[in-house]
């Protein structure tokens, strides 16, 4: 099989990228050359300009939620609803008026007491 019209990162710092990569079987044989293209009729894919990595690497990204988590309040490790509500605080200034202020990563069962956050402790 040829993978070709996309590109292929390789993670090899002395050849990074490819753009097309040759796979018989259960291995990857190579960039594509003429000696590939010898080959009785190999299935092509054409990627279209898509992305090929190794499959070792879990290479997928949920962009969305790390775009709206770089605005959000990191409660992670906070050891009480009164550090919650602290790092609450401390974050408010950074937020336009009617504007929302969201959170994540708290975990209530951890915290000194145990007690689930309220809007009246968070107001």
């Amino acid at each position: 099989m040829i993978l070709e019209h996309g590109v292929v990162r390789t993670l090899d710092p002395s050849l990074p990228l490819g753009r097309a990569l040759a796979i018989a079987g259960e291995l990857v044989v190579g960039g594509v050359g003429t000696h590939e293209n010898a080959l009785p009729s190999p299935e092509r894919v054409d990627l279209g300009g898509r992305c090929v990595v190794p499959g070792f690497t879990d290479a997928h990204v949920h962009f969305p939620t790390w775009a709206l988590a770089q605005r959000e309040v990191r409660l992670e490790g906070a050891p009480s609803l009164a550090e919650a509500v602290e790092r609450v605080r401390a974050a408010l200034p950074a937020v336009r008026a009617g504007g929302w202020l969201r959170g994540r990563g708290w975990r209530s069962g951890d915290w000194s007491p145990v007690e689930e956050p309220t809007r009246e402790a968070l107001d």
